[in-house]
């Protein structure tokens, strides 16, 4: 289908809001190459925020509504032998609620922070590799629409794993085509900021091992 624009920017053309919005969502997911073209186009930024609100938000209210209902029996089966770990399973079983309610109020707005935020840092790295070259606007616009996949993630078990993957995926093409650079520098600014925190992290673990064997042979000495 042609368009000019992103559907949620052009509602009169696909049938009103709600059918834009869906139409978005199968655009971005399923086209993207020539989605995020259209993307590029523009720098409005309350539709890519809306958009990656709602997609969030019902993303993350459905997926903890899914994983309370899969694990609802087995507490109650819990509860019902009761038992020292009565207590426990009770606050177990107040917490899924308690986060699913929060979800439901404030998925929204938790879903428009990590936009906001993954956007900056994205576009920090873009920079850094030589991609940005229409701006912040034009990123969060990218990462707005990219957060699409996030649907995945209601699907149980393998779900996170495929709306991460398939996150990646739209962030690099989505960045690539929007800033109309190569796409090894939008991959490089997707993927740089994940080796750093894996590197940050190991090197944590590395450090804590090294205290925790310091002491060991410490106490050893010792004895």
């Amino acid at each position: 289908m042609h368009y000019n624009l992103p559907p949620l920017e052009e509602p009169t053309q696909h049938g009103g809001w709600f059918n834009s919005l869906i139409r978005t969502w199968v655009e971005a997911c399923f086209h993207p190459i020539d989605f995020f073209n259209s993307v590029g186009r523009s720098d409005r930024l309350h539709e890519p925020l809306i958009f990656g609100s709602i997609v969030g938000w019902l993303s993350g209210f459905a997926t903890a509504l899914v994983s309370f209902a899969f694990r609802l029996p087995l507490l109650a089966l819990l509860l019902a032998m009761g038992g020292e770990g009565t207590a426990q399973t009770a606050f177990s079983v107040f917490s899924e609620a308690v986060w699913v309610f929060i979800m439901l109020l404030f998925g929204w707005l938790f879903a428009l922070v990590g936009i906001l935020v993954s956007s900056v840092i994205l576009h920090i790295f873009l920079f850094i590799v030589g991609g940005a070259k229409k701006g912040l606007v034009m990123t969060i616009r990218t990462m707005g629409y990219a957060c699409a996949a996030n649907v995945f993630s209601i699907v149980p078990l393998i779900g996170g794993v495929v709306a991460f993957i398939y996150c990646l995926v739209l962030e690099i093409i989505g960045l690539a085509r929007s800033h109309e650079v190569e796409y090894w520098r939008s991959a490089l600014a997707v993927f740089l900021p994940i080796i750093l925190v894996c590197c940050c992290v190991f090197s944590s673990l590395a450090y804590l091992v090294a205290i925790l064997g310091a002491l060991a042979g410490k106490q050893t000495y010792s004895l």
